[in-house]
């Protein structure tokens, strides 16, 4: 991780994979280094990678966070290091039809 120009950490949120990006991973990416949070938010020690990108020392696109919805006054939003929005995986019109469909089923 210490030579990581974009680290992209690409697993579900489970019991096991809680946590699994630990504070020390976070602290060898290198300054400048681009964290791209897509799955969710908590397999990443999240207080360390707050704690590197308040600091400039990492750039964050994100559509996930440890709170959501993100709160107004999350010291994340609005910075240049920053680019956030909003989680869209899986809202294709099969999905949702799909989606739609299974909470018909649970209430026939």
């Amino acid at each position: 991780m210490s030579d990581a120009e974009i680290f992209v950490p690409m697993v579900p949120l489970t019991p096991q994979t809680e946590g699994l990006i630990t504070a020390a991973h976070i602290d060898a990416l290198p300054r400048g280094c681009l964290v791209v949070m897509v799955t969710r938010a908590l397999i990443c020690d999240m207080v360390a990678v707050r704690r590197r990108v308040l600091s400039d020392d990492l750039a964050l696109a994100a559509d996930v966070f440890e709170v959501e919805p993100v709160p107004l006054n999350d010291p994340l939003l609005g910075r240049h290091n920053v680019v956030h929005s909003p989680h869209n995986a899986g809202r294709t019109r099969q999905a949702n039809e799909r989606f739609s469909t299974a909470l018909i089923e649970q209430f026939c």
